[in-house]
């Protein structure tokens, strides 16, 4: 398992509830915090740490509501697990 990624208590992505147990940083070794961004790598929606590290969709209104930069970076992010996901089938 690479350096930069944290395994956590198993939740289930609220959208298309396959198993989350694990999370990457994209920029470093830092583990998930309450508020932190991730997308689900199943069903590529986007998605929040809460209180407990459990996840939990973003709302519309977030997404438009956040810096040009982050919502590029999940964008992003989306399009790489997407890629990832569809490699691993092959």
């Amino acid at each position: 398992m690479p350096d930069d990624t944290t395994l956590m208590a198993p939740d289930s992505c609220p959208v298309c509830k396959h198993c989350i147990d694990a999370a990457t940083c994209v920029d470093g070794a830092a583990k998930p915090k309450a508020g932190d961004l991730t997308v689900c790598l199943y069903c590529r929606s986007f998605l929040a740490f809460k209180d407990d590290l459990r996840v939990r969709e973003i709302t519309p209104d977030e997404i438009a509501g956040l810096p040009d930069d982050i919502r590029l970076l999940m964008v992003r992010i989306r399009r790489a697990s997407k890629r990832v996901m569809e490699n691993q089938n092959d």
